[in-house]
């Protein structure tokens, strides 16, 4: 716990625009489970994770979708995506740890 140095808590929201869900899916699909947000919306559970966070003064910062609108970007020579837009996110607020670099690459290139 001592290693962590801060929570990153994607807002999955719009700051000036009124909240849209992702609707579930009976028996198949809760709620899209890698958006943090979407993790949190049991309130006992909420309130746990962010004692945990105070208990351990652990920062944390919430980030709505306005910063980070979309990281894809395309190849100007042959049109496919690339993970530049990922890689620079990550490199440039020094999210640079070799395991975070291998398990945000596998997130955004797994489909």
């Amino acid at each position: 716990v001592k290693k962590i140095r801060g929570v990153f808590i994607m807002g999955g929201v719009y700051a000036d625009d009124e909240p849209v869900t992702m609707p579930s899916l009976p028996k198949v699909l809760n709620r899209f489970s890698s958006a943090t947000m979407n993790q949190l919306y049991h309130p006992e559970h909420t309130a746990a994770f962010f004692a945990f966070l105070a208990k351990w003064k652990i920062p944390a910062f919430v980030i709505t979708n306005n910063v980070v609108k979309d990281l894809a970007t395309v190849d100007a020579d042959n049109k496919e995506k690339t993970y530049n837009g990922v890689d620079t996110f990550m490199s440039t607020n020094g999210l640079r740890g070799a395991f975070l670099q291998k398990f945000a690459k596998a997130h955004y290139t797994s489909i």
